[in-house]
Order: C-alpha cells, then sequence, then structure tokens
C-alpha cells in the first residue's frame, strides 16, 4: 500500500486502453526495484509478499499508462497541473462517480460488467480502481486483495497467469500453489478482468472465466469484468450488475480541454474549431479522441482539422499521422510548445515496421508474447515519447551467442488505434496483392472495422477495395458495430471512380446484403460520416435496382418530395424501387400520413410501419391505391424517442376510409357479438356500423360510451377495452424489451412475459391457429381452452410488430 499518503496524480485520460497488453509490469525495475527477500514458509509472510509484488506491478502499470507527452514538460512531483479523472459512468439512467461506482463494489459485493467501446476508458478505470485502492483505506478493507488481469494475454489458467503478468520471474513464492492457497484463504476478494470481447476462449462456456462468473470456480471472487460491447456477453451466465462507459457530455468534454490545455487562447482557439467542425466535436466525446486532440493543440503548429481533410474518423487519422511526423522531427525540450522525442528520427522508415507488428498482432498468426522491436532503441524509446508504444517489461537475461549478460526491454502498442492506423497504411501501400488478400483473410473483421475503412481510404488499388468488400459482406452482421455499416464506411472512403468501376463485382454481395433481415438502416445517433456513407450504400443499391428486405429511417427523415428523402443533415437519398418492409420514425413530428405514404408508394414497400406521436387522420389518395394492393400499413403512436412505449396502434379502414385504431375496431367487434346486432338486417346494420364510426371519430373510447345510446348491451365494453388495450400495450413494450435484451437472462424474462401476453391475447379475440397452422378460425364461446402457439407462430411474434399485430388483422381486414 501507499504509506506516503500522496495524492492520487493519474491523469484523467491517460492513453491507457483495454489493448495494453502489459503482461508483467513489475519487470520494469528502472521504476521500481524488485526487493528480493528471504524463503517464505507460513501464510502471512506468503501473503505479505504477494501484496507487495502486486502493488509494485499496479505502480508500474500505472507509469507505463501515463501520457509521455504530458509527462515530458511536467514535473511528476507536481500534482496540481494533472487533471482529475473525469467519469462517464452510467448504470440506466444514473451517472456514476468513482467514488459512487466503488461504494457499489463495497456494498452490493456482486459481480459487475462494465461495457465501452473502444477508447472509452476501460483500462483507464481499472487503473483508477487500483489506485484507490491502494490508497483507500475503506476500498482495502472491502477487498483485501484486487487482481487486474489481460484477458487477451491470458495463456493458461488463472493461477498461472496471475504468476505471469503480476509476479516477477525471480519471486520466491514457490508458484501457482502459492497463489491459490494465498486466495483460498480470502473471505472475499476483487479481480478485474480487462478485455473480454478479447478472451482467447470467450465462446467456451466451460472456460475459467466463466466458471468464475457463474460463480462455479473462485466463489469468493468479486469480478469487474470490462469488455467492448458484443453479443457473447449474452452467453455469460451468472448474474452480473450491468454498467457502461458513454461518451463524454459536452460539458465533460469542456472541464477536459480547460484541464490539459494550458493558455486561455488555445483553448478559446480549440473551442472555436470543435463548433466549426460538428463531426470533430462529436469525435471528441470519446475520451482517448479528445486526449488526442487536446495534444494537438499543445503544439507551437497547429494542425489543420478544420477543412473536409479533419473530419470523420478517417480524417483524424491522416491528422494524428501528421502530428506525429512533425513531432518526430522535434527533438525534447526544443520549444517549450512541441512536445518531441529523446531521439529525432524519420517517421515514415518506422511506419513500415511498425505496420508489419500491428497486422503480425491483428491476425492468426500473433505470436504469444508480443513484442515491438524497432532498432536503435534510442527510436523505440522515442516511440514511447509519442504515446505509439509503451514498455511491458524490463528483465535481465544473457545473450545467446556470448553468453554475457544483457537487459532486454519489451514493447506494445498503446492502444489498438495504433494498430489500426499503421496496419492500413503496410496493406495500401507496402503489401503485394498476394499478400494483401491472404494477411486481410486472417484478420478478425469484426474487431477491424476502422483499419479496413483506413484501407480503403488510403489505397489506390481497387483489387484491394474489392477484397475487403468480398469479406464483408460474406459474413453476417454482429453486434453492436454491424458489417454493413463498415462497407458503408468502405464505399465511402473509396475514390467515386473506384465505386463506379466495381458495380458489376459488388452487386452481387449487395443483394445478400440486403436480402438479409436486419435491412438497411440510417439512425438519427449515426455520425455525420457514417449517415453520409448509409446514404451513399442505399444510393448505390437504388441505382442498382437492388430488392431491399427492410428499410429503417429513425428520425433522420425532414420531408419527402416527388423526386427524393430528404434527410435533416442535407443529404439526399434516392427512392429505392423495391422495398419489403419499410419502418419510418418520426420523434420530431416532421411526417404526416401524407408523406409517409408517398413515401411507402415511392418505395414499392409492402408492409409500412410509422412511429410517430402524431395521430393520423387525413385519407391521401396514396392510401387508397396501397391498400388496392393489400399492403399492411400500421401506424404506432410512440412518446419521443422511447423505442419501447407504444400508446396507441392505427392503420386505415378500407370499409370507412378512415384511419383506425384499435378502440374503433374493439367497439366493431363487440357490436357484432350482440344479440341486438345480429337480429337487425344487413342495410341497417351497415348503417348502425357507420353511424357508430362517425359517433367514435374524436372521442377517446370512454367518451363514447357515456355519450351514445345507438350501442345496445354496451355494459361491460369499457373493462374488456382496458383490458385487451393493455394486454396488447405490454405485448408490443415487452417485444421491443426482448430486442433490446443485453444478457441471457433479461432475454429468456421478457420472452416469457411475452408468450404469457400472446397466450392471455388470442382468446380475448377469439382467434387462434388450427393445428395445421393453415387457417384462422373462431372459437366457440364455450371453449375456455387455448393451447400454447406453435414454435413458428412464437418467433414470428416475438420478431417483428407486424407479427405481434396478426393478432388483430382479421379485424382491420372486415372494418
Amino acid at each position: 500500500m501507499n504509506e506516503s499518503g500522496k495524492k492520487d496524480t493519474c491523469r484523467a485520460w491517460d492513453r491507457s486502453p483495454a489493448s495494453l497488453n502489459i503482461t508483467s509490469w513489475h519487470r520494469n525495475v528502472k521504476i521500481v526495484p524488485m526487493i528480493k527477500g528471504p524463503t517464505v514458509t507460513t501464510y502471512e509472510d506468503k501473503r505479505k509478499l504477494f501484496l507487495r509484488e502486486i502493488n509494485i506491478s499496479y505502480e508500474n502499470l500505472h507509469h507505463s499508462s501515463r501520457r509521455k507527452d504530458w509527462m515530458q514538460h511536467t514535473d511528476e512531483t507536481d500534482h496540481k497541473e494533472i487533471p482529475e479523472y473525469i467519469s462517464n459512468i452510467a448504470r440506466k439512467d444514473n451517472t456514476y462517480t468513482l467514488a459512487d461506482f466503488i461504494q457499489h463494489l463495497n456494498d452490493d459485493q456482486q459481480n459487475v460488467i462494465v461495457v465501452g467501446d473502444s477508447g472509452f476508458g476501460k483500462t483507464t478505470l481499472a487503473i483508477q480502481l487500483l489506485l484507490n485502492w491502494q490508497r483507500s483505506l475503506k476500498f482495502s478493507a472491502a477487498f483485501p486483495i484486487v487482481i487486474y488481469l489481460s484477458l487477451r494475454q491470458m495463456k493458461g489458467d488463472l493461477y498461472k497467469t496471475i504468476m505471469e503478468q503480476l509476479l516477477p520471474k525471480d519471486t520466491i513464492l514457490k508458484g501457482e500453489s502459492d497463489v491459490e492457497d494465498i486466495l483460498r484463504e480470502e473471505k472475499t476478494y476483487l479481480i478485474i478482468l480487462d478485455g473480454f470481447d478479447s478472451y482467447p476462449k470467450k465462446t467456451d462456456l466451460e472456460s475459467e472465466v466463466h466458471l468464475i462468473l457463474a460463480k462455479r470456480q473462485m466463489r469468493n471472487a468479486i469480478v469487474v469484468l470490462l469488455t467492448r460491447p458484443t453479443c457473447l456477453t449474452k452467453t455469460i451466465q451468472g448474474k452480473l450488475i450491468w454498467f457502461k462507459l458513454n461518451l463524454f457530455t459536452t460539458e465533460q468534454v469542456e472541464l477536459y480541454r480547460k484541464q490539459v490545455l494550458e493558455d486561455d487562447h488555445t483553448r478559446t482557439y480549440l473551442r472555436n474549431i470543435l463548433n466549426y467542425n460538428k463531426t470533430l466535436a462529436e469525435m471528441c466525446r470519446v475520451p482517448l479522441i479528445i486526449s488526442n486532440v487536446a495534444s494537438f493543440f499543445r503544439e507551437k503548429r497547429k494542425p489543420d482539422i478544420t477543412t473536409g481533410k479533419g473530419r470523420g474518423v478517417t480524417g483524424f487519422a491522416i491528422v494524428l499521422l501528421e502530428v506525429l511526423r512533425y513531432r518526430a522531427s522535434q527533438p525534447r525540450g526544443s520549444d517549450c510548445n512541441v512536445t518531441g522525442v529523446g531521439h529525432v528520427f524519420d517517421f515514415e522508415a518506422i511506419k513500415d515496421t511498425l505496420g508489419e507488428h500491428a497486422l503480425s498482432s491483428l491476425t492468426a498468426n500473433t505470436p504469444e508474447d508480443e513484442n515491438v522491436k524497432i532498432q536503435p532503441s534510442s527510436i523505440q524509446k522515442s516511440l514511447c515519447d509519442l504515446g505509439i508504444l509503451t514498455k511491458i517489461d524490463t528483465f535481465k537475461g544473457r545473450d545467446a551467442e556470448t553468453n554475457e549478460s544483457k537487459v532486454s526491454e519489451r514493447y506494445t502498442f498503446a492502444h489498438d488505434m495504433f494498430r489500426y492506423i499503421f496496419g492500413a497504411h503496410f496493406l495500401a501501400e507496402k503489401c503485394t496483392l498476394d499478400r494483401f488478400d491472404e494477411l486481410v483473410k486472417h484478420v478478425d473483421i469484426g474487431n477491424c472495422h476502422l483499419m479496413l475503412t483506413l484501407t480503403c481510404k488510403f489505397t489506390v488499388e481497387q483489387a484491394h477495395i474489392w477484397t475487403i468488400l468480398r469479406l464483408l459482406l460474406e459474413q453476417d452482421d454482429a453486434y453492436p458495430h454491424p458489417n454493413r455499416d463498415c462497407v458503408a464506411h468502405c464505399l465511402y472512403e473509396a475514390t467515386e471512380a473506384s465505386v463506379g468501376s466495381l458495380t458489376s463485382e459488388i452487386k452481387p454481395g449487395l443483394e445478400q446484403l440486403c436480402k438479409r433481415e436486419q435491412g438497411l438502416d440510417i439512425h438519427m445517433k449515426d455520425p455525420e460520416d457514417l449517415t453520409h456513407a448509409k446514404v451513399l450504400l442505399l444510393n448505390t443499391c437504388a441505382k442498382l435496382e437492388i430488392p431491399i428486405k427492410a428499410l429503417a429511417l429513425k428520425s433522420v427523415v425532414a420531408d419527402v418530395s416527388d423526386e427524393s428523402i430528404h434527410l435533416v443533415n442535407g443529404d439526399e437519398c434516392i427512392f429505392p424501387p423495391n422495398v419489403e418492409m419499410l419502418y419510418l420514425f418520426d420523434a420530431d413530428q416532421k411526417l404526416d400520413e401524407t408523406k409517409v405514404m408517398l413515401l411507402a408508394q415511392k418505395t414499392s414497400a409492402r408492409l409500412i410501419e410509422c412511429y410517430s406521436s402524431l395521430v393520423p387522420s387525413s385519407w391521401p389518395s396514396y392510401l387508397s391505391i396501397l391498400l388496392d394492393e393489400n399492403r399492411q400499413v400500421v401506424w404506432i403512436g410512440r412518446e419521443g424517442h422511447d423505442v419501447s412505449t407504444c400508446t396507441m396502434l392505427s392503420y386505415p379502414s378500407k370499409t370507412f376510409r378512415k384511419w383506425q385504431n384499435l378502440s374503433h375496431a374493439l367497439v366493431l367487434h363487440s357490436l357484432r357479438k350482440t344479440k341486438s346486432y345480429t337480429d337487425l338486417p344487413d342495410t341497417e346494420k351497415e348503417s348502425l356500423e357507420k353511424n357508430v364510426m362517425e359517433t367514435m371519430n374524436g372521442k377517446t373510447f370512454e367518451e363514447f360510451l357515456s355519450s351514445s345510446t345507438s350501442i345496445p348491451e354496451s355494459n361491460g365494453l369499457l373493462s374488456r377495452r382496458k383490458e385487451l388495450l393493455e394486454l396488447l400495450s405490454d405485448g408490443l413494450n415487452e417485444r421491443q424489451l426482448v430486442k433490446h435484451a443485453i444478457t441471457y437472462e433479461e432475454e429468456k424474462t421478457h420472452n416469457d412475459k411475452l408468450q404469457k401476453i400472446v397466450r392471455e391475447l388470442m382468446p380475448a379475440f377469439k382467434y387462434r391457429k388450427t393445428t395445421d397452422g393453415s387457417e384462422s378460425r373462431e372459437i366457440p364461446d364455450n371453449q375456455t381452452d387455448t393451447p400454447d402457439p406453435t414454435e413458428k407462430e412464437r418467433d414470428r411474434m416475438l420478431r417483428y410488430t407486424r407479427e405481434l399485430l396478426q393478432i388483430h388483422s382479421d379485424l382491420q381486414e372486415n372494418y
């Protein structure tokens, strides 16, 4: 433990991401010398030695993660200049400070998972936890031992990994058995597992990490699991408390800017840049990005990120390379405003070597002990000054030829972002076509979207673009970053001439992409560059007349004209000529039913679902055409941007040429079941129904029942209507919750609830499938038992709103 009582000096967003492949930080003897002691035999001696050695590891981890360009001009003992930790931890709708998060760990004593994208600060959070454990008596009392492990480097069992990552090679502990004995005797201890998404055995439910999370091993351990978003988290068994690392808010970006930049002029200059370049401002909400951008502006020569070149992720990568090149040419201390290096070198000459190392670590041929070797060693240390590399360890050994004693050092990339940038440079500019195909084939596509996008930006070879697009189109989409988004990015970054010449090659792949159930979508939360890319992808498919299974436009449509779809960001989309299902989300009330029906007609959609807080009332001419062609139209009321709250269902009635909601249908449905109605002649029945619909127009169901005398036997309709509407609303909400579930347990819970609602709704509407699934039929009034829906029927209802609405589709056809 730190007995000096010094204030925590960890910088807010140091370059310390989940890809910090540090396997033995304690070996950096230059930072904290190892202390050898006599042989230990008692349990207490072993425990004290174990705690001392892991504390040394954590001090070295903290030091190795510090931004060298910051520390270069800052006295390490001057704690005032180092920014405080800015927390972006959240659970549901609540934001947690670091102290709140630690208090939660202390009080709840339950396994926790923290999900955050690359660069959101997962490892920074882990280091903060380690520092607080070293300095807080309350935290250390709750967890006397804290273990931090990188799952990416986990090669053996957990105890072996602890020996490799946290203890020195010359430790006097006898081995894994001593570590196991120490942890077995602890009443409780904390294990921080970093990088579940990179864990080699993440898909193996019988692997040690899965068993620990399920409390089948090391039952005294409380686990904090850090991971990028991945669908594999649904496979984790056992109870987990979910936290998320969010983007910085605008206020947090402003706070970070004030903390890092020294003078008012530079702070104002950066603020003006962010106000002008909205894409860069959005990117700067990522902690890793703002830390790099802020460091750009500490330079004497400011980077050019005001123009199009600096927009988007690829533009940022290009600017970053320019800044690094400039820094590499400036010696340390030559100018107080330049974060130069200890040894000036030719940055361009080193990029190739860095690219080879990056690709080696990203392919299936990754060596077990990664070591980025750059000669001479002075350049390697300068790359650490630039923040590109970080030192893994320093240890003594002997030369294989001379048998002389020598000191060896190992280095790795400080963040995956540098792997992607230098890997893309090497792929685009240094690879032959054969080697390009071989390297890209072995890359983990799902985790390397940025590298593939940058490669399409850097390359001048159409064959490179075609190879990348083919690989992306051959694979299924994966949560949370679907391959179709990367396809859009790659098309967008490639030159217009390249895309045009590849039309015939990519058309079959795009056809397969558009056939998928997910279809294409443009979301209001998409970054600006991704929106541009998706528009290009949609327009490309429209020009090629490729049928699209589903198209979802989520609060991005500003207007619809006879020529095109106008988006809120100024882009225009060509009408795709053949869309099977069209989903429109209009939270900002920009689209009325006339524009929606025009869009539906232009796209030839067979199913149109509009989610909006507007209530349809007019009857556009396009609507009659749609209904004559037997297309299904559903208008689903929503409250704002909440996808899980459906307030009302409406659909057009061909009989009455009016928009009806479920209240109208239930009134007529109930009316037709009354004896008084059945005794009327057909002409009077039609007149009565029209009278009811006119009376219902503009009134709530309750108001109609209290004022109408034209419906006989109306007693009981109100309670029945409420019951059915509540069931259907609950069913829609449960369907949304199933779709957005994160954990397996959460998905199963909402699935079960939805099944129960479906079973209640089917007899309520006197509807069910026959045993062979062919025709629907009425259930006799005296029959109350209703079997469970078939597997096929259940799947349809669970996956799509249109299938859940099938419960009352008979009403729509008849009314």
